[in-house]
């Protein structure tokens, strides 16, 4: 099913690897899979969220990494964010893989933040800043 404002990703150009070369993001995904735009951003502070989802017919195929590569680079390139940042289920191992390919930092736990039908649940949140992204030099001094 199609939702309206969601990015479609093409297997334009196909990689040797799923890897998340910040260089080399390909965008390989099979069209039945969409992307999300960013969950949230604000341009005072130039924040960014990224999140994903991936039905685990698809998992361990690279779709996620090569998707939140096209997604950060629109935060980055297109947003001018200085931040993204993830929130992530600390009992979800194969999120917080993605999440350090990535090149996130973990900054830190919410510890018992969510509350699910299963009872509370705690995150982990990752970030990843523009000059890590492009390997800019810092601006600041």
């Amino acid at each position: 099913m199609y939702a309206p404002g969601f990015a479609d990703f093409h297997p334009s150009s196909r990689s040797k690897t799923a890897s998340a070369s910040r260089r080399s993001c390909t965008a390989r995904l099979p069209r039945s899979i969409r992307c999300s735009p960013l969950p949230s951003y604000s341009e005072q502070h130039q924040v960014a969220e990224i999140g994903w989802v991936i039905h685990p017919d698809h998992s361990g195929k690279g779709y996620a990494t090569e998707a939140s590569c096209v997604v950060l680079a629109m935060a980055f390139a297109g947003l001018e964010a200085h931040r993204v940042v993830a929130y992530v289920d600390s009992r979800n191992q194969a999120s917080v893989r993605l999440a350090e390919r990535l090149g996130m930092q973990r900054d830190g736990l919410m510890r018992e933040n969510k509350f699910t039908p299963e009872g509370r649940r705690s995150e982990l949140v990752y970030s990843l800043l523009r000059h890590e992204w492009t390997n800019e030099p810092i601006d600041h001094p």
